[in-house]
């Protein structure tokens, strides 16, 4: 469960659904993270990309709209096949109306969009699809979209970048990408989500995983992950040791 805003922009594929995180991109932290993210599979999938207002948004959106035209969607079977369908009709009708509804709020469509891509008539496949000057309080910032559609948001300083991240009633993950890795551990502190990836760490299947708010209670993996399988006794009167 995830789905992706940006204030920024970030990249497609992997094989966990995403619903609605934010990924806040640090000013002094390289945009081309992005590119290469997007092809180890970190990003596109309705992610909420932060990105600080300036010189770089426009850099951003542009590394964003080549990466995700670069996604080659197809036979998940080929080996060059970045990005596969979604599962079922239900789902991809959610998914278009969802870019649909995104249009019509205002936002740039600046890839993609509905429908689905060339040569590609047969199966629920979905064009990777990016929306620049995307503001919180729209849908497509709001809803879990579980497809390849990325929101690129702008904040003006690391306060209302957090401030956005934490503005959703969601809470299973988020990213944060930063030239120090001890300044993005502190932001991490304060983003309300179960884990935060920093600077594109991998899946760590020791790391407790779940989420806060409605993205669930409880927590699987690690040693938190076992404790939905234990019961506990309690047993009143005997002498403590």
């Amino acid at each position: 469960e995830e789905a992706a805003s940006v204030v920024g922009g970030e990249a497609l594929e992997e094989d966990v659904a995403l619903g609605n995180e934010p990924a806040v991109f640090e000013e002094e932290r390289h945009v081309h993270q992005l590119h290469r993210d997007a092809h180890e599979g970190e990003a596109l999938e309705g992610r909420q990309l932060e990105q600080q207002e300036g010189r770089r948004h426009d850099e951003v959106v542009q590394i964003a709209k080549a990466t995700a035209e670069s996604v080659k969607v197809g036979d998940p079977k080929a080996e060059d096949t970045v990005l596969g369908p979604v599962v079922s009709q239900m789902q991809y009708d959610k998914i278009q109306g969802l870019i649909e509804k995104a249009i019509d709020e205002g936002t740039e469509l600046v890839t993609g969009g509905t429908g689905k891509p060339d040569g590609l008539n047969a199966g629920y496949f979905v064009k990777p699809t990016i929306f620049a000057n995307v503001t919180n309080d729209m849908t497509i910032a709001r809803e879990e979209v579980f497809g390849p559609v990325l929101s690129i948001l702008k904040y003006e300083s690391e306060e209302e970048a957090i401030e956005i991240a934490n503005d959703t009633v969601y809470g299973l993950a988020g990213y944060v990408q930063s030239g120090s890795a001890e300044h993005a551990s502190e932001v991490a502190s304060q983003i309300r989500a179960g884990q935060i990836n920093i600077n594109g760490a991998g899946v760590d299947m020791g790391a407790p995983f779940g989420g806060y708010k409605q993205s669930g209670n409880g927590r699987e993996w690690g040693d938190f992950g076992m404790e939905d399988f234990l019961e506990i006794k309690a047993v009143i009167g005997a002498a403590a040791e």
